[in-house]
């Protein structure tokens, strides 16, 4: 009789272990946590005011590709281009020498490419290059996007997005300082 009662209060044991086992869901990495730091490729760095990128460029030939005066303007935690529009993001910096380097941003809306269709890229990433920037002029471009391969990360952004990769093919325009 006491094997028999035992069995008993083992199997409802054991039943209530299960369902509570089969009825817990596991916790998410995103829920009842603190948000993760943003662990950044090696020498990518929040772009600081000190950047000597930082502020309105406008285009050498004002009539070629520019937009209300200006070709492009970069903040903190904002970038504006000529070719995608503004948009609202923590701007992050690699540089490859004292005079060039990337940019990179979140898309924080839609763009279009080239005018010729509106793609929804909000929360991908994007870039920029740079190079032989001094304090009145660089050159530089954006990420030519047509293949849309879209980066998901900043760390996908900083290794995709090169001039090695084939992204950067109009590097070679001119821009002046319109502003800090």
């Amino acid at each position: 009789m006491k094997n028999l009662k035992f069995s008993r209060l083992f199997a409802a044991v054991m039943f209530v272990a299960c369902l509570a086992f089969v009825g817990c869901k596991p916790q998410s990495d995103d829920e009842g946590s603190a948000p993760a730091a943003v662990v950044l490729p090696e020498n990518v760095r929040a772009l600081t005011s000190e950047d000597g990128i930082v502020g309105k460029w406008g285009d050498a030939y004002p009539d070629y590709w520019a937009y209300d005066g200006y070709g492009c303007q970069y903040a903190l935690n904002k970038v504006e281009t000529a070719s995608y529009g503004a948009h609202d993001s923590t701007v992050y910096i690699f540089e490859t020498s004292e005079t060039s380097g990337y940019l990179y941003y979140k898309f924080s809306k839609p763009i279009s490419l080239y005018g010729i269709v509106e793609v929804d890229v909000t929360g991908k990433w994007g870039a920029i290059a740079y190079q032989n920037l001094t304090s009145t002029s660089v050159q530089m471009c954006d990420a030519n996007y047509m293949d849309q391969k879209w980066a998901n990360s900043l760390k996908d952004c900083v290794l995709q997005y090169t001039k090695e990769n084939g992204y950067f093919t109009y590097i070679s325009t001119s821009f002046q300082r319109i502003s800090e």
